[in-house]
């Protein structure tokens, strides 16, 4: 991306993700929404509550991920969540308000299949980094909870979201 070149000093940037059908046509505007607005005022504690920077238009620097310690690959749903706290700890990210990534729903993919225990791995990876914030983590699987239900709801009542869990 072209703030890397810009700015030298830049270690790591995201920004909004579109969630899209198999056609490419945007879905799931709401969840979109919430959390573009979460992303708009990222803070690490903030970050903590909920995973809201998403992987396809997260970027950053070779030696800030080898410094953050890399991919901890016995997490199996929460990989970038672990990272991105990890590198936000350290550095605040820089958030374009623009599309970065399109993100396609798929039947099958760990985030359609997996989202219960995807959201108790996120509430235990927050966990590592809450120190003084406890009540981040709390707030976390509080959180989760709430979004586990709502997925559930709109599986029962939409055909096209199915089985269909949160997108992370």
């Amino acid at each position: 991306h072209q703030a890397f070149r810009d700015d030298p000093s830049l270690v790591w940037l995201t920004g909004r993700c579109l969630i899209v059908d198999g056609a490419g046509q945007p879905i799931r505007r709401a969840i979109s929404g919430y959390k573009n607005a979460l992303l708009r005022r990222y803070s690490f504690g903030l970050h903590l509550t909920h995973n809201f920077v998403a992987a396809p238009s997260t970027f950053f620097r070779r030696d800030a991920f080898l410094e953050a310690g890399g991919m901890d690959l016995d997490l199996r749903y929460s990989m970038d969540y672990d990272l991105y706290l990890r590198l936000g700890r350290a550095h605040r990210p820089r958030v374009l308000a623009q599309d970065l990534a399109a993100f396609t729903m798929a039947d099958g993919t760990l985030s359609m299949t997996g989202f219960e225990r995807q959201f108790v791995e996120h509430y235990e990876v927050a966990r590592r980094y809450a120190q003084d914030r406890r009540w981040a983590a709390l707030t976390n699987r509080a959180f989760s909870s709430g979004i586990v239900f709502t997925y559930r709801a709109m599986a029962r009542r939409s055909p096209r979201d199915r089985g269909g869990g949160p997108v992370e």
